[in-house]
């Protein structure tokens, strides 16, 4: 039998008796304990509670966890998709912009006078 395979259905049998027990999804943490450390609260939590998008939750997620986790390289995963959100946001911004038909500020206008 293949190791990582018993391990995976090891786990899957772990999970089907902590569900028949009642264990909530926030009473367990698999692969580390990164995220107990900041209380009762998950990341999921908050990403639900702020009902944050894909990028949003990635990007909060490594600067929850770099210091417990995944050190300084965290926090670097945190920019690379602060920069493609940047990248996407600017091109929608651009996109809303050209819409408009220039008598007032599109919806993608900043200010910064």
């Amino acid at each position: 039998m293949d190791i990582g395979k018993g391990s995976r259905v090891a786990q899957l049998e772990d999970q089907i008796r902590r569900m028949k027990e009642g264990v909530r999804a926030n009473e367990q943490q698999v692969g580390g304990d990164h995220y107990k450390k900041h209380g009762d609260r998950q990341h999921w939590d908050v990403v639900h509670h702020f009902n944050l998008d894909y990028f949003q939750g990635q990007i909060t997620k490594y600067v929850m966890r770099w210091r417990d986790k995944g050190g300084v390289n965290d926090l670097r995963k945190a920019r690379h998709f602060l920069d493609k959100y940047i990248e996407l946001a600017s091109e929608e911004i651009v996109v809303r912009d050209v819409e408009n038909d220039g008598s007032e500020p599109g919806p993608g206008y900043v200010n910064q006078g």
